[in-house]
């Protein structure tokens, strides 16, 4: 099924309700609406194809990369929604993808780079003169039978990649993410960090696997700052690639969930298709005494923002940590489908899947 696109704007300083009663000094509360629109911005209608959106990275407002996860392509787009230029496609080939995991994009170098967990591979594309030429593609070494490339960053010169170390002994009860500086060969030259990977669920027969309503763990590089989280609790590693120094950052208005009827309900409800015929799960979720609470972690400058689960059937929360005054601001989404994708000049883009489930908008928060 395609998915046709349509892209929004947001404002919320003006159009927001402001609820700040009951709340600490440093939290500030708004409700927006997530069909409130800029006028002077809602120009990105229709696009000239349709385009199911998996990933999004906006540079600016004329342009706009899409990833779609049907064909896998690379698409460069303008503020008024034509496609500039268009490369990828699925397959083995040079220039050609299995999956598209992430995208990231090298301001001081104009590259995008794309990464292939399944082919284990690196592509970068130059957009120099709104063209995607392709530059490299970089085949990754065998790390090892329990080690997986999940990111890769380069900062100033040096080739920082971030790790996920399977576990094979059931009593553990999650994986392990290793941060590691690669030399000219892309082989691991020295690991910088270990940090508690996603929580795992023993299946019935015995084998361990990601837990679909585990915590998780998000990480995101900012500059020559890495920051990694789990949604098992408020601590962020604040880790300095220049320095080789960590601090922890404390969130307190991130917490677990505790279990409830409510959250049985959500998920009844929103996910019923995860839980049909698997006994294991279900009667984990029953079991479980707290579910996390962020699902999304970004961070631009010096703001960390969380895509939040309330567990309701009507709304949806972004929490904003300014890292330098601790500050916290809370937007509440009358939407529960919104999916945070990118964070550009303190505006919040993501995804938002209609009822009909057969059309996806951009939200462009303020």
């Amino acid at each position: 099924m395609k998915y046709i696109l349509v892209i929004t704007f947001i404002l919320i300083c003006s159009c927001a309700d402001s609820n700040e009663s009951d709340m600490p000094d440093n939290i500030k509360n708004q409700i927006i609406q997530h069909d409130l629109l800029f006028d002077d911005l809602s120009i990105l209608n229709n696009l000239e194809e349709p385009i199911s959106i998996f990933r999004i990275k906006f540079i600016d407002s004329n342009k706009i990369f899409l990833i779609d996860n049907e064909e896998w392509n690379l698409f460069l787009i303008n503020k008024e929604g034509i496609i500039i230029d268009k490369t990828g496609g699925q397959g083995r080939g040079p220039g050609n993808f299995i999956v598209i995991n992430n995208i990231r994009y090298y301001k001081d170098k104009n590259l995008i780079q794309l990464f292939d967990k399944a082919q284990q591979r690196i592509t970068y594309y130059s957009t120099d003169d709104n063209k995607l030429e392709l530059l490299e593609i970089v085949n990754l070494p065998n790390f090892g039978h329990d080690i997986f490339l999940q990111d890769f960053y380069e900062y100033d010169g040096n080739k920082i990649a971030v790790y996920e170390k399977h576990r094979i002994d059931i009593h553990k009860e999650a994986n392990e993410i290793i941060i590691a500086q690669l030399n000219e060969n892309m082989e691991i030259e020295t690991e910088l960090l270990s940090f508690i990977g996603d929580e795992l669920l023993q299946s019935t027969d015995g084998s361990l696997t990601k837990n679909p309503i585990g915590n998780t763990t998000f990480w995101d590089f900012n500059e020559n700052l890495f920051y990694i989280t789990n949604s098992f609790d408020n601590r962020i590693l604040e880790y300095d690639l220049t320095t080789n120094t960590s601090n922890d950052i404390f969130v307190k208005s991130i917490n677990q969930v505790d279990n409830n009827p409510n959250v049985m309900r959500f998920f009844n409800t929103n996910f019923e298709d995860t839980f049909i015929g698997n006994y294991t799960l279900r009667k984990h979720l029953e079991e479980r005494n707290s579910v996390p609470q962020f699902f999304r972690f970004e961070v631009e400058n010096n703001s960390i923002y969380y895509s939040i689960f309330n567990y309701k059937n009507n709304s949806q929360e972004i929490i904003i940590f300014d890292i330098n005054s601790e500050e916290i601001e809370i937007l509440q989404i009358d939407a529960i489908n919104f999916f945070m994708q990118d964070i550009y000049n303190e505006k919040i883009i993501g995804t938002i899947l209609n009822s009909e489930g057969d059309n996806k908008i951009i939200e462009y928060i303020r």
